[in-house]
């Protein structure tokens, strides 16, 4: 090819080339202009409304004011400031005199005067059959109260109820056994009355069935029969009886003379009983009539019953003095026990307090098992005289 027409080619190309850069080039600028023209019709993000909305000018240009922070709402103060043992209205709110505005616990610190309260520790009611910490400071102060032998073993058995029905005898407490609020309170007071400080028993007191005692009424001086009557000397049938403290001495001394002289195998079958246990066992006595006799009316039952089951409040058990004598596996009456009981209780201060020949001045029918202690003076002109228990009061009036 010439060689002005190879120039004349390469030129051709070269301005082509330029021609596509610069078409590109304007396409770019077309892109971009359009782009900026949309986005001048779309509002400002809202950090660069409010910064423009609060710049102020100065020498170097506009500076933002930050936005302030908010006051925090301060909450109710939660429950576990409310002051232990406030008494709410079932229907008010635990806060509703709680300013919403006010901080209870930042009110207590600022005053030194007035320190956060501590809340008491949960009452804790205490039985027989417990055990743990609570039963070996609660033993503790029946011990130290002269109530409770020995010593403190965590347990609460038949020595501890029978040393509690004891403290809470002397205190004017309901005598149940179970160490409630009231219990518990007076006994770690400080002000609780001692065994020391018991009334002394009436040894003449009556009960029968025109001078009921009344519900409420427990023997002042009471102890566990186990704690003084050993084992080899006579068996308690029933874990946890209780009597008098003197008559239980009394039966010692006059059980450890009966066995000194061939006369053994002693059981005490019961003991004080309560009030409601009284009843308890006129309400089985009636039942099982009803069982027995479908036919008789709930009355009869009740009239049956009365024949050989005091009403409550007219036992001697009550009085904690009584003292069913026993032969485990044998009938009494006739048994060489009997007979000595009969011959020599009186010298211990005991009677035979129903016999056949007083049965219509006691109201009771002959029990040879059941003897009462009186103090062994009263014993003893009862006995001289031929006495029952009704006769002797009448006579030292």
């Amino acid at each position: 090819m010439p060689p002005k027409k190879k120039k004349k080619r390469r030129r051709n190309a070269a301005l082509l080339q330029t021609g596509r850069v610069l078409l590109t080039l304007a396409s770019i600028c077309v892109v971009v202009g359009i782009c900026a023209g949309i986005s001048s019709f779309m509002p400002a993000p809202a950090d660069r409304l409010e910064a423009t909305a609060t710049a102020v000018p100065t020498p170097n240009g506009p500076t933002p004011v930050p936005t302030p922070t908010p006051v925090p709402t301060i909450t109710p103060t939660p429950a576990e400031f409310v002051p232990f043992g406030t008494v709410l209205s079932e229907t008010a709110s635990p806060f509703a005199d709680i300013s919403p505005f006010t901080d209870v616990a930042a009110s207590y610190a600022e005053t030194e005067s007035t320190p956060l309260p501590e809340a008491s520790p949960a009452v804790t009611v205490l039985r027989k059959g417990m055990k743990g910490e609570e039963v070996v400071r609660l033993q503790n102060a029946l011990i130290s109260l002269g109530f409770l032998s020995g010593e403190a073993d965590g347990d609460f058995g038949n020595m501890t109820h029978s040393a509690l029905v004891a403290f809470q005898a002397v205190n004017h407490l309901t005598a149940d056994g179970i160490a409630g609020e009231k219990t518990l309170s007076l006994i770690y007071s400080g002000n609780a009355l001692t065994v020391n400080d018991a009334p002394d028993t009436d040894f003449l007191i009556l009960a029968n069935r025109t001078h009921p005692l009344d519900v409420s009424y427990v023997p002042p001086n009471l102890v566990d029969l186990s704690s003084v009557l050993p084992s080899d000397l006579v068996k308690i049938k029933y874990k946890g009886t209780m009597a008098d403290r003197t008559a239980t001495q009394a039966m010692k001394e006059m059980l450890s003379a009966a066995v000194s002289q061939g006369i053994g195998k002693w059981q005490i079958s019961s003991a004080y009983r309560n009030y409601k246990d009284q009843q308890k066992l006129v309400d089985n006595s009636v039942a099982t009539y009803q069982r027995n006799h479908p036919d008789w009316s709930k009355k009869k039952c009740l009239s049956a019953t009365y024949n050989t089951v005091a009403p409550a409040g007219t036992s001697e058990h009550q009085t904690g003095l009584a003292f069913d004598m026993t032969v485990p596996g044998v009938s009494f009456t006739g048994t060489d026990q009997q007979k000595w009981l009969h011959a020599h209780c009186h010298e211990y201060g005991f009677i035979v307090r129903y016999t056949e020949e007083k049965q219509s001045i006691t109201g009771f029918i002959a029990e040879s098992w059941h003897v009462r202690y009186v103090g062994k003076d009263a014993a003893a002109i009862i006995v001289k005289n031929k006495w029952c228990l009704e006769e002797y009061l009448d006579a030292l009036h």
